[in-house]
């Protein structure tokens, strides 16, 4: 995730970067260095920003987001999709208790 927040950095266009770093989600994907499913959708956000214009202070924001969930779900076993921010939450303090 720390890299997809870097590429943001890569060009001076900061709409132009979220597509930018929607195609580095995907190739570091194929290169098995991030999870498939994650590439997926942090492309589909970095287009959706894109489309709304949107920037990459957004996208900071967003991946920085996405980061902190990636990380405090790890281990987790989930059997279906969450809802809400407040059902994760129960989620996590649920399972470490």
């Amino acid at each position: 995730m720390e890299q997809l927040m870097v590429s943001l950095d890569s060009i001076p266009d900061k709409r132009l970067a979220l597509l930018v770093t929607a195609i580095f989600a995907m190739r570091q994907a194929e290169r098995k260095q991030f999870n498939a499913e994650a590439a997926r959708i942090v492309s589909e956000a970095m287009k959706y920003l894109y489309e709304t214009n949107r920037d990459v202070d957004s996208a900071r924001v967003l991946l920085g987001l996405a980061k902190w969930v990636y990380e405090a779900s790890e281990g987790l076993q989930l059997n279906r999709p969450v809802g809400s921010a407040k059902e994760f939450v129960n989620l996590l303090t649920g399972t470490r208790r």
